[in-house]
Protein backbone atom coordinates (compact mmCIF):
# COMPACT_ATOMS: atom_id res chain seq x y z
CA UNK A 1 0.00 0.00 0.00
CA UNK A 2 1.07 3.53 -0.77
CA UNK A 3 0.95 6.75 1.52
CA UNK A 4 -2.55 7.17 0.36
CA UNK A 5 -5.65 6.90 3.17
CA UNK A 6 -9.08 6.39 2.00
CA UNK A 7 -11.33 7.97 4.00
CA UNK A 8 -15.26 6.97 3.38
CA UNK A 9 -17.99 9.11 3.72
CA UNK A 10 -20.98 8.32 6.33
CA UNK A 11 -23.52 5.82 4.48
CA UNK A 12 -21.24 4.91 1.55
CA UNK A 13 -23.66 2.17 -0.31
CA UNK A 14 -21.20 -1.51 0.18
CA UNK A 15 -22.06 -2.25 -3.60
CA UNK A 16 -20.35 1.25 -4.68
CA UNK A 17 -17.52 0.47 -2.51
CA UNK A 18 -17.06 -2.64 -3.72
CA UNK A 19 -17.26 -1.27 -7.24
CA UNK A 20 -14.95 1.61 -6.81
CA UNK A 21 -12.66 1.10 -4.58
CA UNK A 22 -10.16 -1.61 -6.23
CA UNK A 23 -9.96 0.45 -9.42
CA UNK A 24 -9.43 3.92 -6.74
CA UNK A 25 -6.62 2.00 -5.38
CA UNK A 26 -5.01 0.71 -8.64
CA UNK A 27 -4.89 4.25 -10.14
CA UNK A 28 -3.09 5.04 -6.85
CA UNK A 29 -0.32 3.10 -6.79
CA UNK A 30 -0.12 3.45 -10.36
CA UNK A 31 0.64 7.07 -9.81
CA UNK A 32 2.70 6.51 -7.23
CA UNK A 33 4.81 4.16 -9.40
CA UNK A 34 5.73 6.81 -11.30
CA UNK A 35 5.72 10.18 -9.04
CA UNK A 36 6.22 9.13 -5.19
CA UNK A 37 4.57 11.68 -2.67
CA UNK A 38 6.91 13.33 -0.24
CA UNK A 39 4.04 13.25 2.58
CA UNK A 40 0.84 11.04 3.25
CA UNK A 41 -2.66 12.02 2.02
CA UNK A 42 -5.99 11.32 2.14
CA UNK A 43 -8.58 10.42 -0.82
CA UNK A 44 -12.03 10.55 0.00
CA UNK A 45 -14.44 8.42 -2.35
CA UNK A 46 -17.99 8.73 -3.08
CA UNK A 47 -20.87 7.99 -5.63
CA UNK A 48 -21.11 10.97 -7.72
CA UNK A 49 -24.75 11.21 -9.08
CA UNK A 50 -24.66 14.57 -10.92
CA UNK A 51 -26.46 15.02 -14.57
CA UNK A 52 -23.53 17.08 -15.86
CA UNK A 53 -20.75 14.22 -14.66
CA UNK A 54 -22.54 11.49 -16.27
CA UNK A 55 -23.37 12.76 -19.33
CA UNK A 56 -20.58 15.33 -20.05
CA UNK A 57 -17.62 13.90 -17.65
CA UNK A 58 -17.77 10.18 -18.10
CA UNK A 59 -19.22 9.69 -14.92
CA UNK A 60 -16.10 10.46 -12.99
CA UNK A 61 -14.76 13.59 -11.05
CA UNK A 62 -12.78 14.98 -8.25
CA UNK A 63 -11.51 17.84 -6.52
CA UNK A 64 -8.29 18.48 -4.74
CA UNK A 65 -8.54 20.54 -1.56
CA UNK A 66 -4.91 21.04 -0.65
CA UNK A 67 -1.26 18.82 -0.66
CA UNK A 68 -2.90 15.66 1.30
CA UNK A 69 -6.55 15.62 0.74
CA UNK A 70 -8.35 15.09 -2.36
CA UNK A 71 -11.97 14.13 -3.39
CA UNK A 72 -13.05 11.92 -5.78
CA UNK A 73 -16.71 10.84 -7.10
CA UNK A 74 -17.73 8.70 -9.18
CA UNK A 75 -21.33 6.83 -10.98
CA UNK A 76 -20.92 3.34 -12.28
CA UNK A 77 -24.44 3.46 -13.83
CA UNK A 78 -22.06 4.97 -16.28
CA UNK A 79 -20.54 3.43 -19.08
CA UNK A 80 -16.77 3.23 -19.38
CA UNK A 81 -16.83 4.89 -16.21
CA UNK A 82 -13.51 2.81 -14.74
CA UNK A 83 -11.29 4.54 -17.11
CA UNK A 84 -12.49 7.82 -16.39
CA UNK A 85 -12.08 7.11 -12.87
CA UNK A 86 -8.96 5.64 -12.89
CA UNK A 87 -7.94 8.92 -14.69
CA UNK A 88 -9.73 10.79 -12.64
CA UNK A 89 -7.80 9.92 -9.34
CA UNK A 90 -4.75 10.50 -11.23
CA UNK A 91 -5.45 14.01 -12.03
CA UNK A 92 -6.23 14.78 -8.72
CA UNK A 93 -2.82 12.64 -7.09
CA UNK A 94 -0.90 15.00 -9.66
CA UNK A 95 -2.42 18.16 -8.03
CA UNK A 96 -1.30 16.65 -4.42
CA UNK A 97 2.24 16.31 -5.69
CA UNK A 98 2.58 19.04 -7.41
CA UNK A 99 1.47 21.38 -4.17
CA UNK A 100 3.95 19.02 -2.60
CA UNK A 101 6.93 19.27 -4.66
CA UNK A 102 6.48 23.13 -4.82
CA UNK A 103 6.31 23.07 -0.65
CA UNK A 104 2.67 24.85 -0.85
CA UNK A 105 0.29 23.62 1.52
CA UNK A 106 -3.25 25.53 -1.38
CA UNK A 107 -3.69 27.04 -4.14
CA UNK A 108 -4.11 30.15 -1.76
CA UNK A 109 -1.52 32.28 -3.64
CA UNK A 110 -1.98 30.93 -7.32
CA UNK A 111 -1.54 33.22 -10.26
CA UNK A 112 -3.54 32.06 -13.53
CA UNK A 113 -0.30 31.02 -14.89
CA UNK A 114 0.43 29.03 -11.75
CA UNK A 115 -3.17 27.28 -12.15
CA UNK A 116 -2.32 27.28 -16.08
CA UNK A 117 0.54 24.84 -15.28
CA UNK A 118 -1.10 22.61 -12.27
CA UNK A 119 -4.09 21.96 -14.69
CA UNK A 120 -1.64 21.24 -17.82
CA UNK A 121 0.29 18.84 -15.58
CA UNK A 122 -2.77 17.09 -14.28
CA UNK A 123 -4.54 16.96 -17.84
CA UNK A 124 -1.07 15.55 -19.06
CA UNK A 125 -0.41 12.94 -16.34
CA UNK A 126 -4.13 11.68 -17.68
CA UNK A 127 -2.51 11.04 -21.13
CA UNK A 128 0.93 9.79 -20.65
CA UNK A 129 0.30 7.37 -17.62
CA UNK A 130 -3.24 6.62 -18.19
CA UNK A 131 -3.79 6.96 -22.04
CA UNK A 132 -6.68 9.13 -21.78
CA UNK A 133 -7.87 12.57 -23.07
CA UNK A 134 -10.56 14.20 -20.91
CA UNK A 135 -13.67 15.59 -22.42
CA UNK A 136 -12.73 19.08 -21.26
CA UNK A 137 -9.47 18.34 -22.90
CA UNK A 138 -9.54 18.23 -26.42
CA UNK A 139 -10.37 19.78 -28.95
CA UNK A 140 -8.38 23.79 -29.48
CA UNK A 141 -6.55 23.89 -32.50
CA UNK A 142 -2.79 25.78 -32.41
CA UNK A 143 -4.53 28.65 -34.21
CA UNK A 144 -7.17 29.18 -30.81
CA UNK A 145 -4.50 28.52 -28.63
CA UNK A 146 -2.08 31.76 -29.90
CA UNK A 147 -5.23 33.96 -29.55
CA UNK A 148 -5.67 32.90 -26.16
CA UNK A 149 -2.27 32.97 -25.32
CA UNK A 150 -2.77 36.52 -26.43
CA UNK A 151 -5.67 37.19 -24.79
CA UNK A 152 -4.71 36.58 -21.04
CA UNK A 153 -0.85 37.80 -21.85
CA UNK A 154 -1.29 40.53 -19.40
CA UNK A 155 -3.28 38.84 -16.45
CA UNK A 156 -0.88 35.58 -16.39
CA UNK A 157 0.64 36.69 -13.13
CA UNK A 158 -2.72 37.71 -11.76
CA UNK A 159 -3.42 36.29 -7.84
CA UNK A 160 -7.90 36.48 -8.43
CA UNK A 161 -10.23 33.29 -8.14
CA UNK A 162 -12.67 35.03 -10.50
CA UNK A 163 -10.59 35.26 -13.19
CA UNK A 164 -9.96 31.64 -12.59
CA UNK A 165 -13.49 29.93 -12.38
CA UNK A 166 -14.28 32.46 -15.84
CA UNK A 167 -10.47 31.23 -17.62
CA UNK A 168 -11.64 27.66 -16.45
CA UNK A 169 -15.45 26.81 -16.36
CA UNK A 170 -16.45 30.26 -19.19
CA UNK A 171 -17.47 33.77 -18.05
CA UNK A 172 -20.85 34.83 -17.99
CA UNK A 173 -19.57 37.95 -20.41
CA UNK A 174 -18.33 35.13 -23.28
CA UNK A 175 -14.83 36.33 -23.12
CA UNK A 176 -13.77 32.92 -21.58
CA UNK A 177 -15.61 29.64 -23.50
CA UNK A 178 -16.40 26.93 -21.08
CA UNK A 179 -13.58 24.55 -20.38
CA UNK A 180 -11.61 27.11 -22.20
CA UNK A 181 -8.50 26.95 -20.08
CA UNK A 182 -8.33 23.42 -19.46
CA UNK A 183 -8.05 22.73 -23.18
CA UNK A 184 -5.51 25.87 -23.34
CA UNK A 185 -3.83 24.06 -20.07
CA UNK A 186 -3.98 20.94 -21.91
CA UNK A 187 -2.28 21.92 -25.27
CA UNK A 188 0.06 24.08 -24.08
CA UNK A 189 1.39 22.37 -21.52
CA UNK A 190 1.48 18.90 -23.26
CA UNK A 191 3.58 20.51 -25.74
CA UNK A 192 5.93 21.66 -23.22
CA UNK A 193 6.27 18.31 -21.95
CA UNK A 194 6.63 16.22 -24.73
CA UNK A 195 9.63 18.52 -25.11
CA UNK A 196 11.18 18.49 -22.55
CA UNK A 197 10.84 14.47 -22.09
CA UNK A 198 12.25 14.15 -25.87
CA UNK A 199 15.56 16.80 -25.28
CA UNK A 200 16.24 16.28 -21.79
CA UNK A 201 14.38 12.76 -20.58
CA UNK A 202 12.72 15.11 -18.07
CA UNK A 203 10.94 12.59 -15.29
CA UNK A 204 7.76 13.67 -13.42
CA UNK A 205 9.57 14.05 -10.46
CA UNK A 206 11.35 16.52 -12.50
CA UNK A 207 8.05 18.56 -13.98
CA UNK A 208 6.77 18.39 -10.74
CA UNK A 209 9.46 21.23 -9.16
CA UNK A 210 9.21 23.12 -12.34
CA UNK A 211 8.41 26.62 -12.15
CA UNK A 212 4.82 27.73 -13.85
CA UNK A 213 7.42 29.90 -16.10
CA UNK A 214 9.07 26.80 -17.65
CA UNK A 215 6.02 24.28 -17.76
CA UNK A 216 4.22 26.57 -19.33
CA UNK A 217 6.90 28.60 -21.68
CA UNK A 218 5.08 32.09 -20.55
CA UNK A 219 5.78 34.46 -18.60
CA UNK A 220 9.38 34.61 -18.56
Amino acid sequence: MGKYRLHERPYTAKSFSEKAYPTIKDSLEKAESVLKPLKTYGVEPYYEGNDFVAKRMEGACGRTLGSQYMTVGANPEVRGWKKALAATVGHEYNHVARLQYTGRKDWARYTLLDNIASEGLAQNFERLVYGRRAPYSVGMSDKEAEKVARKIEPLIHLKDKRLYRDFFFGSKDGKFRHWEGYKFSFKKVGERIDELMYERDATWPELMRMSSAEITGMGD
